[in-house]
């Protein structure tokens, strides 16, 4: 932007008025983020009344709303101006709620050539900000019928709820990088993928499809932890390792991560330092049967480990097979902690206990295991669709809740559980 002189020193002044009632307006939220957002005024050479306006986030495209017309249909109550008011959505990378900043546009009556420019955030006071006049000589159009002046504004954002920290929704495929560019991998029918948080705010992800673990920094940069180059079962530096379909991801105090490595029926583990070792599962054998089996960790034997559960105490639970609940020690000993005789709904001691559809499942600081269980069929006609239930530290299952069958007024849809273990 070319700016110089008396109007270069208002245009600062503007943007410093901007800053100073964004971080107003939004401290009054909570916060104090910003947006910087770019304008771009245009007049048309031989009717300086035809009057235009382009936006775009710093640095962006002017295409992202493209050419707006703007008819200045009122009149200041001097009768010395027309004036034309827009309200500006700026789409920002990152953010699923726009920047909004609203924009008036003035034109001295009798001399058009004079163009005078307001600003203010969604809602806000026209009159703190001011107006200033906008000399259009930052250049012309490519047919050089237009001429245009830009400024920079600081516009407040409101607090998000949700945002999107990496990706983009229905684009899929794996690429690492920073926000919208990043790439993960489909569901492909096969759930969520499994999310943790570390103590410093990163985001780790078991990448399914992508048969990765990836790490999401707090500023939305991605970069691959482990694996990811093709399917398989390798221990090793995190380029070197290999997984086959990983399912879920949790993370201790200490940085290490563990991997529910699902089709390849083990637990792995990433240490800090990138390095990847399989922690408990054993080869199944001959003939396709996969045998269950309780013992030390490298000889145990799962079925399709699905979701984990770190406790304080360093207690790794395993979500396997939907309907079963297993235990790795900080000692190094699997053991079933509940289920896994049959399909169903049964309570009482975890050996007898029976679940129909496990989805996932978290732990408590006092050791209770609370699993979610999608139960349909199995109370009668159109059964209930979920039950959350509880494992208490002595194995003992109860129901705590279950819906309504859908035929009564139950809810129809799908359980499925917060993927995030912290």
């Amino acid at each position: 932007m070319r700016r110089g002189g008396v109007l270069g020193v208002m245009l600062v002044s503007l943007a410093a008025v901007l800053a100073l009632a964004a971080v107003a307006g939004a401290g009054a939220q909570g916060g104090g983020t910003t947006a910087a957002v770019e304008v771009r005024v245009w007049q048309h050479l031989d009717d300086l009344e035809d009057i235009r306006i382009s936006a775009r986030p710093a640095g962006g495209s002017w295409r992202t709303l493209g050419t707006i017309p703007l008819e200045l249909a009122e009149t200041s109550e001097t009768g010395q101006y027309r004036y034309g008011d827009i309200a500006l959505d700026v789409p920002l990378p990152n953010r699923a709620t726009a920047a909004t900043v609203e924009v008036r546009v003035w034109q001295r009556i009798g001399s058009n050539e004079r163009v005078y420019i307001s600003a203010r955030p969604a809602g806000g006071d026209w009159g703190v900000l001011g107006t200033i006049r906008i000399l259009l000589d930052d250049g012309f159009s490519s047919s050089g019928t237009f001429q245009f002046g830009d400024i920079s504004l600081d516009v407040p954002l409101p607090p998000e709820e949700v945002s999107t920290l990496a990706g983009r929704a229905g684009v899929f495929g794996f690429e690492d990088g920073v926000g919208a560019a990043v790439e993960f991998g489909g569901l492909f029918g096969q759930g969520f993928p499994g999310l943790a948080v570390d103590r410093h705010g990163a985001v780790f992800v078991a990448d399914r499809e992508n048969d990765a673990v990836r790490r999401i920094a707090p500023d939305g940069t991605v970069t691959t932890v482990a694996g990811g180059s093709s399917g398989g079962l390798l221990d090793g530096p995190g380029a070197e390792a290999r997984f086959d379909s990983p399912s879920d991801v949790v993370v201790d105090g200490g940085g290490t991560i563990y991997v529910a490595d699902t089709n390849n029926h083990r637990i792995r583990q990433i240490s800090p330092d990138g390095v990847v070792t399989t922690v408990a599962g054993s080869d199944h054998g001959e003939g396709g049967r996969l045998e269950v089996r309780d013992g030390p960790a490298l000889e145990a034997r799962f079925q399709y480990p699905r979701a984990l559960a770190l406790d304080r105490f360093g207690d790794l639970y395993i979500l396997e097979q939907r309907h079963r609940v297993r235990r790795l020690s900080p000692s190094g000993t699997v053991s079933t902690v509940a289920g896994g005789i049959g399909w169903g709904l049964r309570d009482g001691p975890g050996p007898e206990a029976i679940f129909r559809h496990l989805i996932d499942l978290a732990v408590d600081n006092s050791g209770n295991l609370y699993v979610l269980d999608d139960t349909r069929g199995t109370v009668g006609p159109g059964g209930a669709a979920s039950a959350i239930r509880k494992i208490d530290p002595s194995g003992n299952v109860t129901t705590l809740y279950t819906d309504r069958p859908p035929g009564v007024g139950g809810d129809p849809r799908v359980p499925h559980g917060h993927r995030g273990h912290g």
